[in-house]
């Protein structure tokens, strides 16, 4: 059952041109951002993930998981259905 949740997430976030890394229950995405093209890309993907996740009444751990490297960039990660767990 997890595969289905899974493959449907992927084939969702390769509209966005993100890479993805997937382990387990760990997703990780990623874009090179050189303009502010890049920001909505990665803005729309970060949506996307969250709108599957509420759909599949998942909830996303971010307290210690979302990491921007080397940025000073604001990227929202806004749910119903997040959780600090």
């Amino acid at each position: 059952m997890f595969l289905t949740y899974i493959n449907e997430l992927i084939s969702i976030l390769e509209e966005f041109g993100v890479v993805m890394k997937l382990f387990a229950g760990d997703v990780k995405m990623y874009v090179t951002i050189v303009n502010d093209v890049g920001v909505a890309q990665l803005q729309h993907a970060v949506s996307a993930l969250v709108d599957w996740a509420c759909e599949w009444q998942l909830a996303i751990s971010i307290e210690n998981n979302v990491q921007l490297l080397h940025t000073s960039l604001l990227i929202t990660v806004i749910s119903c259905c997040t959780s600090d767990t």
